[in-house]
């Protein structure tokens, strides 16, 4: 009996260890199933292990084997299937690395703007800053462009970089408003007189526009001249720009009369005087002063200190010649005061900013054109003569457009200006010049030449206190002082750009 027990034990044990590996070889299976595994009752279990009847000894109950052989309800819990979560592994993000940050460009004012066409753009200015905060205000750099398919419209493109290379943009449209007639000028004299049966040919005119350029094609002449017929004519000269703004000058012609027709002179028979009786002379009267020429121009006002200057000039009855700018508004009634005085005005730009006027021929133009409409308004004449800023040889102009002082030296010919540069500098410009240090440039400039064209600046308070002592030496040694005509001799440096 007791054999038989310790045999039921062993069968127990092994069955127990059976269960044991069919746990292990479900519950830690690789791929377990996508269903959540269900309880094996204890009797199933004990079952699927040990048949109940073959394992029975003879002489036992039934109910003893049962009991002998039923797993305990520990042992039962052993057996339930266990399914373990999958596996799951977690890769460490990758690596980024920042890119860099750009620097930034914020403009000051409006980014489109509309402006009157006699009104200057102002820059309103800008700031910019790479990523670390360092200033790159001083390194933008600016580009203007005609926006095309839109009349009068500019782009202002303000580009900078930092020192990694990296580049910020930012845009400003101008918007010009054509409010203002066609430049309109009269080739050859506005008052003609022609001889009875005298051929005419008209000279014609030019006309210009700030916006829509050369309008000379598009001029209409009313009226005509009969040089047969004794009489006063009148030609009308006109014409439109794009923006039906209108412009218009007269031209009057004298037809003398016939002559009346030639007779036989009678036969002489008044005595001839004695041979004794000097014959009567023409007059002449020399001209003042001696056979040099100094000629004054002062450049950049009208300012605070042009009154007095035209003061000085009209106590010694002295003209002078005035390129006049758009710096002062306040004293732009001194341009009408000094041209009724009979001081020559030419324009010397509204602005003066070579940034901005050397861009193109296009902003040169629109520029001038801003100083010419105050001219007329000033003066009710059309300009004639103006100077470059800097002269025509200046180079500062290569910066912002390779060749374009080549192309403005003809360009303003075309449109019936001259253009006057100097011989003569008193170097004014700075600001710590004194008085004699002036008049002793002058001076020493102009002595031994026949012609000289003289540069200064009326907006400097110690040029206008030289003025007094120049034009005293010049008046005591043999000089004329004189403004510039039509007839003065061309002053042109050689164009450098």
């Amino acid at each position: 009996m007791i054999e038989y027990k310790r045999n039921i034990g062993l069968y127990v044990l092994l069955a127990l260890l059976l269960a044991f590996f069919v746990f292990l070889g479900s519950g830690c299976s690789a791929d377990p199933p996508a269903t959540t595994a269900a309880t094996v009752p204890a009797t199933e279990a004990s079952e699927a292990i040990l048949p109940t009847t073959s394992l029975i000894p003879s002489g036992e109950s039934a109910s003893a084997a049962d009991s002998s052989a039923a797993p305990t309800e520990t042992e039962a819990q052993t057996t339930e299937t266990t399914t373990l979560p999958p596996k799951t592994t977690t890769s460490a993000p990758p690596e980024t690395t920042e890119a860099p940050l750009p620097p930034e460009i914020l403009l000051l004012g409006d980014s489109d703007m509309e402006l009157r066409d006699d009104e200057l753009f102002l820059e309103p200015g800008f700031s910019a800053w790479d990523a670390q905060g360092n200033s790159l205000t001083q390194q933008v750099e600016l580009e203007i462009d005609a926006l095309p398919g839109a009349p009068h419209c500019y782009q202002y493109r303000y580009t900078v970089s930092d020192a990694a290379g990296l580049t910020a943009e930012a845009y400003r449209i101008i918007r010009w408003q054509d409010t203002h007639p066609p430049e309109l000028i009269l080739l050859g004299d506005a008052h003609m007189t022609l001889e009875y049966n005298q051929d005419f040919r008209d000279p014609g005119a030019r006309a210009t526009d700030v916006f829509d350029g050369d309008l000379s094609d598009i001029i209409q002449v009313e009226g005509s001249v009969d040089p047969h017929q004794t009489g006063r004519y009148t030609l009308t000269y006109s014409v439109t720009d794009a923006q039906g703004n209108t412009a218009s000058l007269s031209r009057t012609v004298v037809v003398k009369e016939a002559p009346p027709p030639t007779t036989a002179a009678p036969p002489e028979t008044t005595a001839a005087p004695p041979a004794t009786q000097p014959a009567t002379q023409p007059a002449t009267q020399p001209a003042p002063g001696g056979s040099r020429i100094v000629y004054l121009t002062f450049d950049d006002g009208p300012f605070i200190y042009t009154e007095r200057l035209l003061n000085i000039l009209a106590r010694y009855n002295v003209k002078a010649t005035f390129f006049i700018t758009a710096f002062s508004p306040e004293h732009a009634y001194l341009i009408g005061r000094a041209a009724s005085e009979g001081h020559t005005i030419g324009l010397h730009t509204a602005s003066h900013r070579y940034n901005e006027i050397y861009q193109s021929e296009e902003a040169y133009f629109r520029d001038l054109s801003i100083i010419a409409d105050l001219y007329r308004r000033q003066t009710g004449q059309e300009p004639w003569l103006i100077r470059f800023p800097g002269g025509s040889s200046n180079t500062v102009s290569r910066e912002y457009n390779a060749g374009i002082m080549t192309r403005l030296t003809r360009a303003v010919q075309e449109r019936g200006y001259r253009y006057m540069d100097w011989n003569v500098s008193s170097s004014d410009s700075a600001t710590w010049m004194s008085p004699d240090t002036v008049f002793q440039n002058v001076i020493r400039g102009i002595s031994g030449r026949d012609m000289s064209v003289v540069l200064m600046h009326d907006l400097k308070e110690h040029t206008v206190n030289a003025i007094e002592s120049i034009i005293q030496w010049c008046q005591n040694n043999g000089y004329t002082l004189l403004p510039i005509t039509y007839s003065t001799p061309d002053v042109h440096h050689n164009v450098q750009n």
